[in-house]
């Protein structure tokens, strides 16, 4: 973990940061539990913090297998209890011979009166 500097912050205190701050006069450290309004925004930013950071820790060659494994299996994860959310098919399409890596979709063209895409 990078060392923390003077600032405002809006993160997780994971164990990390639990330990630097125990390093610290408590008397220059603010801190406030999470409120359950804003608890999955909370959590899902810190998650998409370490998994783009673990992602792109990944050598080159193996990344884009490695990004679609982790996504599959933190769909998978918040599918099952306790969770039970609705994102099964959210999980990134796997790794085929015709679609040798993740693909973004980027657009859906309207019809043109003749048929064809515009």
């Amino acid at each position: 973990m990078a060392e923390l500097t003077p600032g405002l912050y809006e993160n997780i205190v994971t164990s990390a940061i639990d330990a630097y701050l125990d390093e610290i006069d408590t008397d220059f450290v603010e801190r406030r539990p999470v409120d359950p309004a804003e608890v999955a925004d909370r959590i899902a930013l810190h998650l998409a913090r370490l998994i783009e950071r673990s992602v792109d820790s990944v050598g080159e060659a193996r990344r884009l297998a490695s990004a679609v494994e982790v996504a599959q299996r933190v769909v998978s994860l918040l599918a099952s209890e306790p969770l039970e959310a609705d994102v099964l098919d959210e999980s990134p399409v796997a790794r085929t011979d015709d679609r040798p890596q993740p693909e973004l979709l980027t657009a859906i063209h309207g019809r043109s009166p003749d048929g064809t895409p515009r």
